[in-house]
């Protein structure tokens, strides 16, 4: 039997900490996104109000060095997500995210987003907590890293 979508985001750390119940209120707000390989998603620089749960296939993250190098900083794989830092602030895309193979996502909007936050606090509490908390993760390993290097 196929994996549902709540089962889906309960495996992934992101949604982790949701109840079921939550993650099943959830469903409504994302759209299932089919991509071939070799389509961006997410192009540096420019402001998307997408986020997508990657639930099957791969993606590449790239991001321009010195504007002359284009440089991989990840492959992704379910059930990775993106697109988290315009989604919330709108100042543009931190790097390019291309499908690297044939690709199923969860997509969530900036719109939704607010209509989730007007419509069921509860879940909108939980979902920008988990949020908050991934991009923390996010920063601290960032700040590792620059550490190392200095």
């Amino acid at each position: 039997m196929a994996e549902s979508i709540p089962e889906f985001l309960a495996r992934s750390p992101l949604f982790a900490s949701m109840r079921a119940d939550e993650l099943k209120r959830l469903v409504p707000w994302l759209d299932v996104r089919q991509i071939p390989s070799g389509q961006v998603l997410l192009w540096e620089g420019k402001d998307h109000d997408d986020f997508y749960i990657l639930w099957r296939g791969k993606v590449v993250v790239s991001k321009m060095v010195r504007g002359e190098v284009e440089t991989v900083l990840a492959h992704l794989t379910p059930p990775a997500h993106f697109g988290e830092l315009n989604l919330v602030d709108g100042n543009g895309s931190s790097a390019t995210v291309t499908a690297e193979e044939d690709c199923l996502l969860l997509h969530f909007t900036r719109e939704r987003l607010k209509r989730l936050l007007e419509s069921d606090s509860q879940l909108s509490a939980h979902f920008a907590w988990a949020l908050m908390r991934d991009i923390t993760a996010r920063l601290r390993k960032t700040n590792q890293k620059l550490q190392e290097i200095v």
